[in-house]
């Protein structure tokens, strides 16, 4: 059961002797599933933090369903900037579409038929 703990990772062993430190010690459980007892602690304090961008998640979130998947980051950076008047830089707002796993539609082009129509071709005037 150790070493099969698949792409779960630190975060998995970590949970696991989160659950089982009522029943054993942290000391011999990181010891057991080979992860320190200090990464044990720092995921203990990153675990019950709150995510200071939720409420920036939530309005990119927003923007891009009201724009039809169809806005990259550089447009929801002008859009928060115009709806709420928030100032974000935009690179936090791709990182956080990342994380959100959302990206903008890139949408084809059509081809424009009446173009070549329109030009009306003209004789060369010779003098």
């Amino acid at each position: 059961m150790v070493g099969n703990f698949g792409k779960g990772g630190k975060k998995l062993k970590f949970r696991v002797v989160d659950e089982l430190r009522h029943h054993h010690s942290v000391k011999d459980l990181c010891k057991f599933l080979g992860v320190s007892r200090s990464g044990y602690y720092r995921y203990l304090s990153r675990k019950n933090k709150t995510d200071k961008d939720q409420a920036l998640k939530e309005r990119i979130h927003y923007i891009y369903g009201l724009r039809n998947k169809r806005y990259g980051y550089r447009r929801i950076q002008a859009e928060l900037m115009r709806l709420y008047g928030l100032r974000v830089n935009h690179k936090k707002v791709l990182r956080i579409m990342q994380k959100l796993g959302i990206q903008s539609i890139i949408r084809r082009r059509r081809f424009d038929q009446n173009r070549y129509r329109r030009q009306s071709v003209e004789p060369p005037v010779l003098r």
